[in-house]
């Protein structure tokens, strides 16, 4: 079967939130590819481009062979997990993640019984030691300003969404041109002023916009693989080299590579931010304030020095 955006985009948020269940090296006791093996479904786990990559392609191989795929890999995740990261830094699973999880899965009309069962919950801790125990450098997670986000028109917010999904059944080429329509459409909602794509000499723009009285460049890609280290540092470069106060968005519906994001952070200070197709359906389906999404991605970016973070990190209630 072919998955729509929408199942594209729950599958993700899934694999997201287990990829701290297990590490993606094989071992004698407790990892992904071992996971992968008992229930079967070795052949869809091939670690490339990062943990959490592999783990979403993964899950999207298992659902497309058949949703049962799917659930037995997830049961064998959760079963390693529990015994993992009692001893990992993490701290035991917890009630929450699995709330969260059998939550996803509803959402695709499947349900694993024992996950659900309340006394298996009731023995979870309520919360990831991360979250109670440790005490992070402040992200803007941690900030009020996240955890009541601005909204915005529901009619628009929905008409936008309803075409984000319908452009993932259409051809490369046609895709790419609604993409630019549809990304124009979204930044004059919020009034930042877009300007479609332009040619300067030796380079293509895919347009720009206004934030906070400055001007962003815009990159934004809609294909089949995550975007790595190379486009990264060749956008920055386009950015970098037209004024020192410089700034640009990245926009890649199939999101970045970990390897990629992590060896960008490795070079000098991030002139730019970075957004997946998941934040796009995240900041449309819970109505968010697009100029409050950047405020806090570039806050995250001048706090951690990484160009990425995702939409449900900086808001942990939606």
């Amino acid at each position: 079967m072919s998955l729509s955006l929408a199942q594209s985009q729950i599958i993700t948020e899934m694999a997201n939130l287990v990829t701290d269940f297990l590490p993606a090296s094989f071992n004698n006791t407790t990892s992904f590819p071992i996971a992968a093996r008992n229930a079967g479904v070795e052949r869809h786990w091939a670690y490339t481009g990062g943990k959490r990559g592999s783990v979403a392609r993964m899950f999207k191989a298992c659902y497309n062979e058949h949703p049962h795929k799917l659930l037995a890999v997830i049961k064998q995740i959760v079963d390693l997990g529990l015994t993992y990261r009692i001893r990992s830094d993490k701290g035991p699973i917890s009630r929450i993640e699995i709330e969260k999880l059998n939550e996803l899965l509803l959402q695709l009309n499947l349900k694993i019984v024992s996950l659900n069962d309340v006394g298996f919950l009731s023995r979870l801790p309520a919360e990831p030691r991360t979250q109670k125990d440790a005490a992070p450098a402040p992200t803007p997670a941690s900030q009020p300003v996240s955890m009541k986000p601005k909204t915005v028109d529901e009619a628009a917010c929905a008409a936008l969404l309803d075409g984000l999904m319908a452009m993932a059944k259409l051809k490369p080429q046609d895709r790419g041109y609604e993409f630019e329509k549809f990304l124009n459409n979204l930044f004059s909602l919020h009034g930042m002023e877009p300007k479609k794509p332009f040619r300067n000499r030796g380079e293509q723009i895919d347009g720009s916009f206004v934030h906070r009285h400055d001007t962003f460049l815009l990159e934004a890609k809609w294909q089949s693989r995550e975007v790595a280290v190379r486009d990264l540092y060749t956008f920055a470069s386009k950015v970098e080299t037209k004024a020192a106060w410089g700034r640009g968005l990245f926009i890649s519906e199939s999101g970045f590579t970990d390897d990629g994001l992590y060896a960008f952070r490795q070079g000098k200070p991030t002139s730019i931010v970075c957004m997946n197709g998941f934040d796009l359906y995240l900041l449309l389906k819970h109505r968010l304030n697009l100029e409050e999404v950047l405020d806090l991605k570039k806050r995250h970016a001048a706090e951690t020095g990484a160009a990425f973070v995702s939409v449900d990190k900086l808001y942990p209630s939606l």
